[in-house]
């Protein structure tokens, strides 16, 4: 079964502060959940004002309203959690959106999804390391997703952004070692997140029934579906300085997926 413990007596990311992309929902509002528990001062940066918000409200945390795709946005979104806070430390980049086409896509589809998922992440790194390098080091953890590393029927189009992101991961932490910010990614299985309640509720199917369906569930060797604050807390090892030897790592959190 999923754990159930919080992390805020353990204050981990005391005096840091931690910039979650899409963070109003799902996995980003896990993780910034988690890190919000560990001490950290945590700003969410999402598209949907009114989910941000009330994510922000529920849980104490500082809203920014950006578009990941749009650099000037990203620019003023970073400046915005700097001025607030006084400083940068961490960066989660989970912004991400589906776009589930095969061959057929179109060059549109294609833009779509890659501005989001592979220009995205790169430009708020880009933005933000300054700040981040400015407070003497810290950490970027990518999102990325079990769908980097295997191929599943019908969904070229995100799984080679996920790849990229995998790569990213792995080419930023050699770019930035020498400014002590380590770089890691961490690569989840199928989480209960919104998006997949809405495709279960679609199918007709509980929670426990999606488990069991293929990508949804079937492939994890636990034979669940994760919660998103289980992807929390493998994100808050990686922002944590109990992760300083780690960098250039893509860490599984998929429920045994890519181990069969």
């Amino acid at each position: 079964m999923a754990c159930s413990y919080t992390v805020r007596e353990v204050s981990r990311l005391a005096g840091k502060v931690a910039i979650v992309t899409g963070g109003a929902q799902g996995i980003g509002r896990g993780i910034a959940e988690v890190y919000a528990e560990a001490g950290g001062s945590v700003a969410i940066l999402d598209r949907d004002v009114e989910a941000g918000e009330a994510t922000a409200s529920e849980l104490g945390l500082l809203f920014v309203e950006a578009d990941v795709s749009s650099e000037p946005s990203i620019e003023q979104a970073v400046e915005r959690v700097v001025a607030e806070f006084g400083a940068l430390h961490v960066l989660v980049n989970n912004a991400a959106i589906f776009v589930l086409k095969g061959i057929e896509a179109s060059v549109e589809d294609w833009q779509r999804v890659m501005t989001v998922n592979i220009m995205g992440p790169a430009l708020v790194a880009k933005h933000a390391v300054p700040h981040i390098r400015r407070a003497g080091g810290g950490a970027i953890v990518n999102v990325g997703s079990v769908s980097s590393f295997i191929a599943q029927k019908g969904m070229l189009t995100y799984n080679a952004t996920k790849a990229a992101v995998a790569e990213m991961t792995r080419c930023l932490a050699l770019d930035l070692v020498e400014d002590n910010i380590r770089v890691n990614g961490v690569c989840p299985g199928a989480v209960w997140t919104s998006q997949v309640q809405r495709l279960a509720a679609e199918m007709g199917l509980t929670r426990e029934e999606a488990a069991r369906r293929p990508n949804l569930g079937a492939e994890q060797m636990m034979g669940r579906i994760a919660d998103p604050r289980e992807i929390g807390y493998a994100a808050l090892f990686l922002a944590s300085d109990e992760a300083s030897f780690v960098t250039g790592a893509n860490l599984m959190v998929d429920g045994g997926w890519t181990a069969l």
